[in-house]
């Protein structure tokens, strides 16, 4: 099928992963094919901002489709934008941006703006019902019903919620640093290398001060911390990334889920693997008779839902989705 003869003169379509530590985008033609990959810096407009989430996606849109431009006159005709939050006036400053660099003199591209749940879930399943768990920096879970959401748990923010998540994990880990370096904690492992990630040295008044100069959500780069000291044979790593499984656990039993319905996982801290993988793999398939699936792609997530908007759902199902997924 030759959909980029189209009179329209579309032929790419944009998905868009803002997460709060890097923005993915994804750029494919009409028939399915990715044409184009980019990352850049963290896109989350909660976490840091309308201005700064509003570059990164630029950027990384722009990245994606710089190998995808060869012959003249190829035309993004839709991007899909999946983001936590920022609410209209992150809605309009991201049509604004991408308007700019996109239209080229010519009609500028259909912008869509959605959950960043909603991308993931899609990542991970064809199917339209079903339920989402993510731990990335921040964690929630969702219930999906014809393809839409219909509950969320969680998803809080880091002061207020997210547990389990990148951010949680690295709080455990300067809390439970900070109790030893007191002398009221039990002794651990992670206080040499949560130092060296904080870039002070290993004494309580060091952590403390650059823990609180520095943007809160970025204590989710010392998850990697409490994962590399269980695998050394740390208990209290141990014991955080136990309690990380639990609490995650917890955010999707909440949603009361139907037993053989897909659970799909995704962020950094689920689709790797790693030990918390292990305990919501183990535990989902215990409570509710299902084997996760990973997303281990939500910006190609994104992807199909641009191209299934633009060409139609049963055109789209012509295509491969899971090399789209994969590719």
């Amino acid at each position: 099928m030759d959909l980029e003869s189209a009179s329209t003169g579309v032929d790419l379509v944009v998905g868009v992963d803002a997460g709060g530590t890097r923005t993915r985008a994804v750029v494919t033609t009409l028939d399915g094919q990715v044409c184009g990959r980019s990352t850049s810096g963290p896109g989350n407009p909660v976490a840091h901002g309308v201005p700064a989430a509003v570059r990164a996606i630029g950027a990384a849109v722009a990245g994606a489709l710089d190998p995808a431009t060869g012959p003249p006159g190829r035309r993004v005709g839709r991007v899909l934008v999946a983001a936590a939050g920022g609410g209209a006036s992150f809605e309009t400053e991201v049509r604004r941006d991408l308007a700019e660099r996109l239209s080229a003199g010519g009609p500028a591209p259909v912008v869509d703006c959605v959950s960043d749940l909603t991308a993931a879930f899609a990542a991970g399943t064809a199917e339209a019902d079903g339920y989402l768990l993510v731990a990335g920096t921040g964690a929630a879970s969702a219930e999906f019903a014809g393809g839409r959401i219909s509950r969320t748990v969680d998803g809080n923010g880091w002061l207020l919620g997210d547990d389990g998540g990148g951010f949680w994990l690295g709080r455990q880990a300067v809390r439970a640093v900070l109790a030893a370096l007191e002398g009221h904690g039990a002794p651990t492992s992670m206080i040499d290398p949560v130092a060296a990630a904080l870039g002070v040295p290993p004494r309580r008044e060091p952590v403390l001060s650059a823990v609180y100069n520095d943007v809160p959500v970025r204590l989710a780069r010392l998850a990697p911390v409490v994962s590399a000291a269980h695998r050394h044979g740390d208990p209290v790593a141990t014991g955080i990334l136990r309690a990380a499984g639990a609490a995650l656990l917890e955010t999707v039993s909440a949603l009361a889920p139907v037993a053989g319905r897909p659970l799909v996982l995704a962020g950094g801290v689920l689709d790797g693997g790693g030990e918390v993988a292990r305990i919501v793999r183990e535990g989902a398939t215990a409570r509710w008779s299902v084997r996760p699936a990973v997303s281990a792609d939500p910006a190609a997530g994104a992807a199909w839902l641009a191209l299934r908007a633009e060409v139609g759902a049963e055109v789209a199902a012509m295509f491969r989705r899971d090399e789209l997924l994969t590719a």
